[in-house]
């Protein structure tokens, strides 16, 4: 069984590689560019926002 400070470092090792890929982890973003976009056009307008969604 490897100790704590091994797997933590395997780990670390893991997320370094992925990320150098692109993978970042977490969850993906909800809101991207054109729905900020969108939803900021819509409060400027003045819709409340209950209605906009």
């Amino acid at each position: 069984m490897s100790s704590p400070t091994t797997s933590g470092r395997r780990r670390s090792k893991a997320q370094v590689t992925a990320a150098a890929k692109g993978n970042h982890g977490g969850r993906p973003e909800v809101i991207d560019d054109d729905v900020l976009t969108f939803a900021v056009a819509l409060k400027n307008k003045g819709v409340p926002p209950s209605s906009a969604s």
